[in-house]
């Protein structure tokens, strides 16, 4: 059974569940460093952080985070079953119950290994202390043992101390208990308050609820429920003591086969009923746009279910990125209009962590280190964004800045080899000149300073584009912000002033231009060196007649239209635009 558990286990978080994973290592960085490992010791309970921190990093790899994922539930139900060993019967169902709780709390990707990790510590101490025959030994390991959990675990220390407690009473005959257990209890309760007082120097509730919650009644349903657990179940066993044979052999197998088919069950059903496909989604989808993965981000964006700004901004990087925005802009769900081009900024800890990258991408170097930083302020240290400040600084020629970064990142185990690519850029400044990265980053830059909207990004793309109109990134962009807040006269304007001569616009920008050009019939003249082809003017046509004919509204459009138009800017402009189904003429 516990074979079974553990391969459920391993192969639904290397699969479908892989994406708790990817958010965790993410939003974590373990270093070889010692001043690392020193900040941990500033309360209590950072031991356990740290050690989490660590079994992260190796989320790196699905496969292998999958592993020690399962390994640690195991671990979890293996302390129970050495600890619940009374009756056999009722331990094989019991065991699992702690390790399936922690399942639908971790698999909310912010929940993370600390608990888990620091409640596992416990147990291990819970089966020490039973394994201990000697009244002597047990007693002195109990004392040891709850000064280390609580500097080690915070307040998770309270399961072990309630549990030597009720064994105490209830498992173990000696006669020096009456004395022993009052000691113990009162050392248990003062240990935070002398800690929180003379060592951390932190509120009194912080002292006795760290990694729980600020006071008790903010701690998490998670250890009420296993706290219930490890309190009524040694009651529930001690009085079934007598009945250790409630069962008889014959159907002790019986019992015990339902049981692991129960258990599994269970399991899965945990599992099933805790993914989220739109979380994994979104996060897969910010996942491989750090890996400019972005074909992959444009298949994850087609098997999306409705609109979502992440979702919306990811695609339309992806877009820009793979040369496909200025043809297949509208393939793709764009009911946020310009809503989901770009994140406005308010400080958001969730904004500034996406942000950033549309800035880079487009030649805003300035800004992407802006959103980077502010990034790591509110989310701690993590590789995305000490990549993105590594870079930021190697462009803009700040090599000693970029080092440092560089640095920290080589402390890591999973990133010295992409440190590797970028180290000799700062050591050497001939290399730094001419690196092919370097120019291509810097011919994207604007040629001169000027004072970023961060509440609209199209004033900043004008800016950009007037300073260095060769950028090709932002010029595209441009072009889709005005398609999709319906402003066709702009459109037309910045396709003449900025589009290379006698070269071919795609059809999606002959659509967009032939409404223009139906509105102000007198500008043929001036954009006659933009060839519409007989095929798009025909579609146009079949548009119009369609719109006679079946006579359409928001809401309820005809299946055959859909399918024949919902590709267009046509369709676009009159079903789908969050600015209304109107041109939006230039003022």
């Amino acid at each position: 059974m516990n074979a079974l558990f553990f391969i459920v286990l391993w192969a639904y978080y290397a699969s479908y569940g892989k994406y708790i994973l990817i958010y965790q290592e993410n939003h974590s960085l373990f270093l070889f460093d010692k001043q690392y490992f020193y900040k941990f010791l500033y309360f209590p309970g950072g031991l356990a952080e740290y050690l989490s921190a660590f079994f992260t990093q190796f989320f790196y790899s699905p496969i292998l985070g999958a592993f020690l994922i399962a390994l640690i539930f195991l671990l979890i139900t293996f302390f129970i079953q050495s600890v619940l060993n009374r009756p056999p019967h009722l331990l094989f169902l019991l065991s699992y119950i702690p390790a399936l709780i922690f399942l639908v709390f971790f698999n909310q990707p912010e929940f993370g290994l600390t608990l888990a990790i620091a409640f596992t510590i416990n147990l291990g101490a819970i089966v020490i202390f039973n394994k201990l025959a000697k009244t002597r030994w047990r007693y002195c390991f109990a004392v040891l043992a709850v000064v280390i959990l609580y500097f080690t675990c915070a307040g998770v220390y309270h399961l072990f101390w309630i549990s030597v407690v009720l064994y105490e009473i209830l498992y173990f005959q000696s006669k020096s208990k009456k004395i022993f257990l009052p000691l113990f209890i009162v050392l248990a309760l003062y240990v935070p308050t002398f800690a929180g007082q003379n060592i951390f120097h932190i509120h009194f509730n912080v002292s006795y609820f760290r990694l729980l919650g600020d006071s008790l009644n903010e701690m998490p349903p998670i250890f009420f429920a296993l706290v219930g657990f490890f309190i009524l179940v040694p009651i529930g066993t001690w009085l079934l003591q007598s009945k250790s044979n409630l069962l008889s052999e014959k159907m002790e197998k019986p019992f015990v086969i339902l049981g692991a088919i129960f258990m599994l069950t269970l399991t899965v059903a945990i599992l099933y009923r805790s993914y989220d496909k739109k979380v994994n989604q979104m996060i897969c989808t910010a996942h491989e746009a750090r890996a400019n993965n972005w074909e992959q981000v444009l298949k994850i964006s087609a098997d999306y279910d409705g609109s979502n700004y992440l979702m919306a901004y990811y695609t339309n990087l992806a877009l820009l990125k793979s040369g496909k925005m200025e043809n297949n802009l509208f393939e793709f769900n764009q009911e946020l209009g310009t809503n989901g081009l770009f994140f406005t900024w308010d400080r958001s800890r969730k904004k500034s962590e996406h942000g950033g990258l549309l800035y880079y991408e487009l030649g805003f170097i300035n800004e992407a280190h802006h959103w980077a930083f502010e990034s790591l302020i509110s989310n701690g240290e993590n590789a995305p964004q000490l990549k993105m400040l590594a870079l930021t600084n190697l462009i803009n020629g700040k090599r000693e800045s970029a080092a440092k970064y560089l640095l920290k990142l080589d402390q890591s185990l999973f990133y010295s080899n992409w440190v590797e690519q970028y180290m000799p850029l700062c050591e050497d400044s001939t290399l730094w000149a001419k690196s092919e990265f370097i120019r291509e980053k810097r011919a994207q830059m604007p040629d001169a300073d000027f004072f970023m909207n961060l509440n609209n990004l199209a004033p900043d793309l004008v800016q950009l584009l007037k300073s260095n109109p060769q950028n090709e990134a932002a010029f595209r962009f441009m072009l889709s912000f005005y398609l999709l807040s319906n402003q066709v006269d702009l459109f037309a304007e910045t396709l003449k002033e900025f589009h290379p001569a006698n070269q071919a616009i795609s059809s999606m920008y002959q659509q967009a231009l032939l409404i223009f050009l139906s509105a102000h019939p007198d500008k043929a003249e001036e954009y006659k060196d933009f060839n519409i082809d007989l095929a798009t003017k025909q579609k146009f046509s079949a548009y119009a007649n369609a719109m006679r004919s079946q006579q359409p509204r928001r809401g309820n459009i005809p299946e055959k239209f859909r399918n024949e138009f919902q590709s267009t800017y046509w369709y676009y402009l009159h079903f789908v635009s969050p600015h209304g189904n109107k041109v939006i003429t230039k003022n």
